[in-house]
């Protein structure tokens, strides 16, 4: 396995359950990092990420009325997420490249994960980041310098890519967007989407795998 380490986020309600009820999450395990293959908390402490993924931000969709502070309050006190998963949409129509309002979305959400101590997803949701990295590496270089002081966030710069090459076309736009964040925020987690829609995570850098309802995903974890 070339990769540093899988993060696998169940999109499902899941409990977060680091056995201090009076704590949030961030209180809990504070800033994330990767141990060898395995990811941990401040205390070295291997930990594992629960909770729901946002539809779409795309303006115009329907699911974008969601982004809210309420929604991520009853996430995180009503369904007792760790995480939750900010999918702005891009490149599809009502996306970030027709509508900037995309991205105050995403902050809304960032802004309401953080003040419920829990962890968030700001995710590229492209599934052709490669064709866009300047604006990919303008928005993280935004997020990171925004963000970048709380442990709350992890970077996720693309989103399922397609049946394309890692070395030759998720990894070059990777690099590039991953250098633009690192230079405002040199800690916080980044992952990286791997071929066929996230399913081959036995390759990349620090990959997602998504496993749905449908999804075979004993052969995933396998894989991971």
């Amino acid at each position: 396995m070339i990769s540093i380490a899988a993060l696998a986020l169940a999109v499902e309600l899941g409990a977060a359950t680091d056995g201090h009820s009076n704590l949030t999450p961030v209180q809990t395990h504070g800033a994330l990092r990767i141990e060898g293959s395995q990811l941990v908390d401040q205390h070295g402490k291997q930990v594992a990420l629960a909770g729901p993924s946002f539809f779409w931000s795309n303006t115009g969709w329907g699911q974008e009325r969601f982004y809210n502070a309420e929604a991520v309050k009853t996430f995180a006190t009503g369904w007792h997420a760790s995480v939750v998963r900010a999918a702005m949409g891009v490149d599809e129509g009502g996306g970030l490249l027709e509508d900037v309002a995309n991205r105050a979305r995403v902050e809304t959400v960032v802004d309401a994960a953080i003040a419920n101590g829990i962890y968030v997803i700001i995710d590229w949701h492209s599934h052709h980041a490669e064709q866009y990295p300047d604006q990919a590496v303008a928005f993280f270089t935004a997020m990171a310098r925004k963000y970048g002081g709380t442990p709350n966030v992890i970077y996720e710069i693309y989103n399922e890519p397609l049946d394309v090459s890692w070395s030759g076309t998720i990894k070059p736009y990777a690099e590039k967007v991953i250098a633009a964040i690192r230079a405002a925020d040199p800690d916080n987690l980044i992952v990286v989407g791997t071929p066929k829609w996230s399913q081959d995570v036995d390759v990349g850098l620090c990959p997602t795998t998504w496993c749905m309802k449908t999804s075979p995903e004993s052969a995933f974890r396998k894989a991971a």
